[in-house]
């Protein structure tokens, strides 16, 4: 919050500063201050250092919502060309239907309608719809899931119990409870 203080103030470099302590707080919140991240950086004229840094966090800390800001960021500087590569190149690394419902739909941006676009169309719409239920925060405690973040789980009441990770991340890429600070 001090972070989104500063930033609304035009304080670019003190925001970044107060959201990098959040890699040793509890680095899975990071997707949340992302794109913000990335905002204070093009502020400033750091769009380079901005990338690392995302890039940095991304590879650390595997997230499809980090992910998306880092191939919004370069698309912004390299082109569209060099943000479908990267996307591609991390799909391939991490397999998830939440990544390949993203790839799909940066590859039929702009495509021409012949019947094999028309095709992937339908794929990528069929995954659309089994990822909707995956785009969802779980708490660690009861398992509620959410479309967006809670800080306090509505089904149980507990406090800092929802990872900021969406549920196929959490399968592939569990985070135990009690060892927030050892993913750093």
């Amino acid at each position: 919050m001090l972070g989104e203080i500063y930033f609304a103030q035009g304080q670019f470099q003190k925001a970044l500063e107060q959201w990098r302590t959040a890699e040793d707080q509890n680095p899975w919140y990071l997707p949340l201050i992302g794109r913000q991240m990335w905002e204070a950086f093009l502020a400033l004229g750091q769009e380079q250092a901005g990338i690392e840094q995302l890039d940095k966090y991304c590879q650390q800390y595997p997230s499809i919502d980090l992910l998306m800001v880092l191939v919004n960021a370069v698309e912004t500087t390299q082109g569209k060309s060099a943000a479908f590569d990267l996307l591609r190149a991390e799909v391939r690394k991490r397999p998830s239907l939440l990544g390949l419902d993203k790839l799909l739909e940066w590859q039929l941006a702009g495509a021409l309608e012949d019947e094999r676009i028309q095709d992937l169309a339908l794929i990528r719409e069929l995954i659309a719809r089994h990822t909707q239920r995956l785009e969802r925060y779980r708490c660690q405690s009861c398992g509620f899931q959410a479309k967006q973040f809670y800080w306090q789980c509505p089904g149980c009441a507990h406090w800092d119990s929802i990872v900021p990770r969406r549920s196929e991340e959490l399968d592939f890429y569990p985070v135990a409870q009690d060892s927030k600070k050892a993913a750093a």
